[in-house]
C-alpha cells in the first residue's frame, strides 16, 4: 500500500466517523425533540386539567352560594309561616274567650219619659 492509499483510507475513515458523528448528533436532536413534545403534551393537559378543575371549584362555590341563599330564604319563610301560625292559634284562642259572655248585657232602654212605649229612642 501506498502513502496515497493510506491517506485515502484514513480520508475515508474520517469521513465515516463524521457522518457517524452527525448521524448520531441528529438521532439525539431528533430524541430530544421527541421528548421535548411529550413534556409539552403533558404540561398542556396539566394546564388544561387545572382550568377545568378551576371552573368546577368555581361552579361548586356558585352552587353553594345558590344552595345558602335558597336556606337562609326558607328559614325566613319558615320564621314567618311559624309566626303566622302562633298569631292564628293566639287568634282563635282569643276569638273563643270573646265569644264567651261573662255576663248577659241588659238591652238598651229609652230613659224614662223620652219615648213612648214601644218606640225605640232616636240618636
Amino acid at each position: 500500500m501506498t502513502t496515497i492509499d493510506t491517506l485515502r483510507a484514513a480520508k475515508i475513515a474520517a469521513d465515516t466517523d463524521r457522518d457517524t458523528l452527525y448521524e448520531q448528533t441528529m438521532a439525539a436532536r431528533e430524541q430530544t425533540l421527541q421528548d421535548f413534545k411529550e413534556r409539552e403534551l403533558v404540561l398542556k393537559e396539566r394546564i388544561e386539567l387545572l382550568k377545568q378543575n378551576g371552573e368546577m371549584a368555581r361552579k361548586l362555590k356558585d352552587s353553594e352560594d345558590k344552595a345558602d341563599k335558597i336556606k337562609a330564604e326558607l328559614a325566613m319563610k319558615s320564621a314567618e309561616l311559624e309566626t303566622q301560625k302562633e298569631l292564628s292559634a293566639a287568634a282563635l284562642v282569643a276569638g273563643r274567650e270573646a265569644r264567651k259572655p261573662s255576663q248577659v248585657e241588659k238591652p238598651p232602654t229609652e230613659p224614662a219619659g223620652r219615648a213612648t212605649n214601644g218606640q225605640a229612642y232616636a240618636l
